[in-house]
Order: C-alpha cells, then structure tokens, then sequence
C-alpha cells in the first residue's frame, strides 16, 4: 500500500469515527454525513484523472472540514465556560463556516443573549431568547436560558413537565443542567437524583454532564465531590463562579460560615449573576438527610465514579499542567525539518544521510549519535505532519501522568531504541528517519496508564483502552500494507514504551508508599 492509498485509509476511518461520534446528536449526525458525503464525492470525482491529488485532496477535506469543527465547537463551549462569551462567538462562528449544521450556526443566538446578560443588559438578553421561534431546535435550550437568567427555577420545572414531558425532555441533553439545577433550587432533592438517574446515569462512566453533576453533588452537600470537579475538568469556570458552587455545597452539609460567604460574595456579582445569588439567599436549601437509602447509594456511587475518573485523568486536558515538553518536541522537529528542507531537501536521501539518518552500516562504525539525530528527521512533509499530529494528539496525555522530565526521558530513550530496532531488522542500505518509533512508545506507556486505571476501577480508563486496541490494531494493519513504513522502529519503540512507562510508574508507586 503506497502513501496516497494510506492517505485515502486514514480519511475513511476517521470520516467513520466521526459519524459514530455525532450519532448522539441527530442533527450534527446529518450535517456530520452530508460533509461527508461531500468529501467522499469530490475524492471520486478526481480519483480517475488525478488519483493522487484525490487522496492528498480527500486527506486534507476530512481534516479541515470533518475533524477540525467538533474541536473548535469544543473550544467553543470551553470560553462560554470561562464566561469569554465574545471569544465563544468567533470559535463557534468558524466552526458553523465549516460545517452545515443548523444547530451549530443558531446556538450563537444564545451566545449573544449570554454575553449581553454578563454585561448587564439583562432584558435585552429575554428579548433575543424569546424571539427564537418554537420550531427551531434551539428552542428548548433558548428557553431553559431564559428561566435560568431570570432565576424562574420553579416555571421552568412547570414548563418542562407541561409542555415537554419526560419523554421529549430526555431528547434534549442542552436542557439536562437546567432541569437538574432547577430541581436543586426549588428544593426537590428526590426529583434531582432521579431526573440524574434517568438522565445522566447511562453516561457515568466517562467525565459527561459535568455541570449536571456538579449542580447534584452541591445540593446534596459533597463539598469534597464538588472541589474535585472545580479543580478538575470545570477548572475554566470563573472564580466567582466556583466560590458560589463550593458555598452552595458548604450551605447544603450544613456549614455554619456558608450564607456569611454567600453575602460576602454577593456584592461583587455581576449582573448576570445577581438573580442566582438573591434566590440561593432567599430559599433555604432542602437538607440531603431527606434522601431515601436509594437516593443516596445513587449519588455516592457517582461521587465514586468521579473520584475514580479523576484520579485517573490527571494526563487530561483539564489537569492544568501545560504539555511544554510536547510542545518543545514538535518545534525541534519542524526546525530540523527547516534544516533539511534548506540544505537539500527533505526527500533527498544523501541529504538525511549527512544529517543523521540511520543506516545499518553507520551503527558498525561507530556512529551511534544517528540513533538520535534520525528522530528528528523526517522524509517529507506528510511523515512530519502525521508525526507531529500523532504527538499533538498523545503526548499531553502522558506528559502530563508521568511528569515532563520523565517524558522526555521515555520519548528520547525510546526513540533511539527503535532507531537500533529499525537498523538491526531492516536492509543494510535502508535509510531510516522520523519520530514514529517514540509516538508508539508514547502508544505504549498511554496503554500502561490505562491498564493501572482500569484495575483501580476508573470507568474512563475501559473507553481509554477499546481505543487504544482499535488504534494499535489499526497502525499494524497500515505497517504492514504498506512497505515504505519501519514495523520494526514501530514495534520496538512500542515495547520500549511500555517497558519504560511500566519501570516509571513501579518506581513512583514504591516512592509513594514510602511516603
């Protein structure tokens, strides 16, 4: 299998991730196969006269215009979090250019409302919620919007359970934190861990519904539950924001000093935030001992998953740590490949020989820096860019369980590893390059963090791990169709990783318990 053929796999595969990954979501679902479609026709359209500008064609649509919008809307729900409603709007707006999604494209209605209500101009604000018509699909989740800004918690319930019904409201995640928080504020402890239960509960396994979550366990009065997840996966929310919840938490177990700080804070609450505070002080909150046994086996096994997921999760996104090492690694090698490219070209063998390629013959003589040097070298642009998007798309995770310096460690070690694998398995004259040998040692040690979560019994850890066995199965697949690619760098950098990321992990559990 030649590179435009890899190409062509590789888009296909993640064309099919991604219709899987938006099925939850019906009308990003048809907007999800129509782009796809899309790509598909143009790559056949070209595929007879230009078979390799269709696959390099079809490679770059499938990044640009099926991958790269559900991480800018991400992105995009990431600001809103933080309050950066304005930054949300232009995120979001460029993913609605990139994809049809009506949804998409509407959800910056509520995005303006928003912004306008964080600025003070609250019934501006009403005004554009309720100019949405009622057979738009961002009807329900303007006029939960609407209830929340105005703190009509208990109109809210009411129109729920009037106008939707269970059946109709379960169609609707955006509506599911506003329900939830709804129930907490007007008192209805029962009704907040049941709607939870039938709500939320199918998903908790994975770190989802996290504000939904948050608004239970504050309620309930699991402060603990409550800071985890603030220092955690809703660290981006303001620190206002975060004070209230944790006083809200605090207030509901009971702590003496929790409406003093509620008061406190109140005076420095903006607008859009003055509504929460005068009813959270004008309704006391129902006390959690009113939970059945059920109820609360309910809400303490979440509070288990959480505490497991997170525990788990320190390599994800939310952990704070910034991937500096991940980053310094990517530079150095699109400098090197600069290098190349400026003193003969990336493609040219005699070249990457002269800087640092590997070659069976050179480790004979002595010249054992290559094994080093050849990981920054790559044959042409593609080899660097899916090398460096496979670190972008790792590296942070590992990064950041295992610490930077020992990341380094495992990634330069491990590099060299596969560069001897590669030399001693393959032809004496065989020139090989790239940092592919350290990404699947990266591969591996993310295998052995999964592995050591999921028997701690962290439900995140099992979805980790199905894949992290698609996608090794699916790299051994390639490496052997096509013939252009080092299996033997690959499966020796692979092996060093776990072996590293294993020796690391058994030395840091030994300090721990000496500690």
């Amino acid at each position: 299998m030649d590179l435009d053929s890899t190409l062509l796999l590789m888009g296909a595969i993640w064309c099919g991730a991604a219709l899987v990954s938006a099925l939850r979501v019906r009308p990003w679902a048809l907007a999800t196969l129509a782009v796809v479609l899309g790509v598909i026709l143009v790559t056949l359209a070209l595929w007879p006269a230009m078979p390799s500008v269709a696959a390099r064609l079809g490679f770059a649509l499938t990044v640009v215009f099926v991958l790269a919008p559900p991480r800018l809307a991400a992105h995009s729900t990431l600001l809103a979090l933080r309050q950066d409603y304005r930054g949300a709007k232009r995120w979001l707006r460029v993913a609605s250019l990139l994809h049809p999604s009506e949804q998409l494209r509407k959800s910056r209605i509520v995005l303006d409302a928003l912004d306008l209500a964080h600025r003070g101009q609250v019934t501006r604000a009403i005004e554009i919620l309720d100019s949405v018509p009622v057979d738009s699909g961002l009807f329900v989740l303007a006029r939960a919007t609407r209830f929340r800004l105005l703190a009509a918690w208990q109109e809210l319930i009411d129109w729920v359970e009037r106008e939707l019904g269970a059946t109709r409201a379960a169609r609707h995640p955006e509506l599911f934190p506003h329900l939830l928080r709804a129930r907490g504020e007007v008192g209805d402890l029962s009704g907040l861990v049941g709607d939870f239960e039938r709500l939320i509960g199918k998903h908790r396994s994975a770190l989802t519904g996290l504000d939904s979550r948050l608004f239970v366990h504050a309620f309930v009065g699991h402060v603990d539950c409550v800071y985890a997840l603030l220092a955690g996966p809703l660290r981006a929310m303001p620190g206002q924001t975060q004070e209230f919840w944790i006083l809200t938490a605090e207030l509901a177990a009971g702590h003496e000093n929790a409406r003093e700080g509620l008061l406190a804070l109140r005076a420095d609450a903006t607008p859009q935030q003055r509504p929460a505070f005068e009813y959270r002080l004008r309704h006391p909150l129902t006390d959690p001992a009113s939970l059945t046994t059920s109820e609360r086996a309910i809400v303490e096994r979440d509070r288990e998953i959480i505490d497991m997921n997170l525990h788990y999760a320190r390599g994800l996104r939310f952990a704070g740590r910034r991937p500096w090492a991940t980053r310094g690694l990517i530079a150095v090698n699109v400098l090197v490949f600069c290098v190349e490219a400026l003193s003969g070209g990336s493609t040219d063998e005699q070249n990457l020989y002269r800087l640092g390629a590997v070659m069976a013959d050179n480790l004979t003589l002595g010249e054992a820096w290559r094994t080093l040097a050849a990981t920054f070298l790559h044959f042409g642009w593609l080899h660097l860019t899916l090398n460096m998007f496979g670190l972008l798309l790792l590296g942070p995770f590992v990064e950041r369980s295992i610490g930077s310096f020992r990341y380094l460690g495992l990634y330069l070690t491990s590099g060299i590893l596969s560069m001897l694998g590669a030399a001693y398995f393959s032809a004496a004259d065989a020139v090989v390059v790239g940092a592919s040998g350290s990404i699947m040692a990266i591969t591996g040690a993310q295998l052995v963090l999964a592995l050591r979560g999921f028997r701690r019994g962290a439900p995140l850890a099992k979805r980790h791990l199905i894949g992290l066995g698609a996608a090794v199965v699916l790299q051994t697949i390639v490496d052997v169709l096509t013939p252009q690619i080092s299996q033997s760098a690959h499966i020796c950098g692979f092996l060093a990783g776990v072996g590293l990321a294993f020796l690391m992990l058994t030395a840091s559990s030994a300090k721990e318990a000496r500690a």
